[in-house]
């Protein structure tokens, strides 16, 4: 890949900040949960001081609790964010496709929350290595579930599902990753997908891709 193409564009840095402006509010929401439960200690330290009453060691410890598993939370958010902002490192790397798709599944979780759905991804293939352009994998995976939420209708449950499949122009197996919902119902609001930017991502990863849009559901393949 020559240098030229390695330079982001305009929808990879939209798409970068969408992604960062998405954990950002998650971080914000967890801060707020401790600041609560931090003013909820002082409360009692204060009522404590002033004799109004006893303090009570369970409901401290339970608030101490509250505020030790948010703090874990917030790790495991900033952990997501460091390894996102990690997969523009390198435009193709050899990684572990389980841990990419748990990293999308964890940076995504709140998108398809914020449309009714629920995202659950099954990956029959375990913590297979393979390579790839992780951070266009990544954007195209993204975009993929834009588009089936569009078409989502009722809120219900999105699934991408990894499997191998054979290759009809390759020795060995390819890789399927397969967007379904379960309403079932047709996709096509969106007639041109993949569009432009799809298949700009798909030419950026290596070996024989395609994307295809079926009636109910979008299948990717990868190998």
């Amino acid at each position: 890949m020559t240098k030229e193409q390695n330079v982001p564009g305009e929808r990879d840095i939209c798409f970068f900040g969408t992604v960062t402006a998405s954990i950002s509010h998650e971080i914000k929401n967890v801060l707020t949960t401790i600041n609560e439960t931090a003013g909820l200690l002082d409360d009692f330290a204060f009522q404590a001081q002033r004799a109004e009453s006893e303090l009570d060691p369970s409901r401290a410890r339970d608030a101490a609790a509250a505020i030790a598993r948010n703090v874990r939370r917030a790790d495991g958010i900033v952990r997501n964010l460091n390894r996102f902002a990690h997969s523009t490192d390198r435009s193709r790397a050899v990684i572990e496709l389980g841990d990419l798709l748990n990293l999308f599944s964890n940076l995504a979780a709140r998108l398809a929350a914020n449309r009714g759905a629920r995202l659950q991804v099954t990956n029959e293939l375990g913590d297979l290595k393979v390579l790839t352009a992780p951070f266009s994998l990544l954007h195209l995976l993204w975009r993929s579930l834009e588009f089936v939420l569009v078409d989502m209708g009722a809120a219900g449950q999105i699934q991408l599902r990894v499997s191998a499949t054979a290759g009809e122009n390759s020795v060995g197996q390819q890789m399927e990753l397969i967007w379904e919902n379960s309403t079932k119902e047709a996709m096509g609001s969106v007639a041109d997908f993949p569009g432009e930017i799809e298949r700009g991502l798909l030419e950026r990863l290596p070996g024989l891709c395609q994307l295809r849009q079926e009636k109910d559901r979008i299948v990717l393949l990868l190998g």
